[in-house]
């Protein structure tokens, strides 16, 4: 008997956990996603791209360094004549239109999942933005080294 009540107790606990731990999501993106690296929050950048330093060199050149995992993006400084690693953010453009802005605020720990994959990233939103316009935006603190674009699912949970 003490085994059965013992039993059914684990069960209760394990159907509670599993209760709490299942979020409701915010956002459901339907269609494409488009991934933009960007530099700080604001605006997106072109760079070379290779595992060598650039033989020519300017001040400002940005090249992202793939010589090592995880890539590292560097600005040159004629100044200095040295390279300096920049901080590289992630643009996510929904393709709906002032939707975010009311749902998900600057600082707000969330995790997107990207239904076709299964998988689950976590992130901080560090910019929100959209309108009844412009298509709905976030930037986050995930470094992304490859610009592009995928259609499906991706939701966005709040941690």
């Amino acid at each position: 008997m003490k085994k059965i009540l013992l039993i059914s107790l684990l069960t209760a606990l394990i159907l509670a956990l599993c209760a709490c731990s299942s979020a409701k999501p915010l956002y459901i993106s339907e269609g494409e996603t488009i991934f933009t690296s960007v530099l700080g929050t604001t605006f997106e950048y072109d760079c070379m791209t290779s595992p060598y330093e650039p033989e020519e060199k300017y001040d400002g050149l940005l090249w992202l360094d793939t010589s090592g995992d995880p890539y590292h993006l560097r600005r040159y400084s004629e100044s200095v004549s040295s390279w300096s690693e920049e901080t590289v953010y992630t643009k996510i453009t929904f393709s709906s239109k002032g939707v975010l802005p009311g749902i998900l605020n600057p600082g707000d720990e969330i995790e997107l999942k990207y239904e076709e994959t299964g998988e689950t990233v976590p992130a901080k939103i560090l910019v929100v933005g959209g309108s009844t316009v412009y298509e709905d935006f976030i930037v986050t603190d995930q470094p992304l080294y490859e610009n592009g674009s995928t259609e499906g699912t991706v939701t966005i949970y709040k941690k």
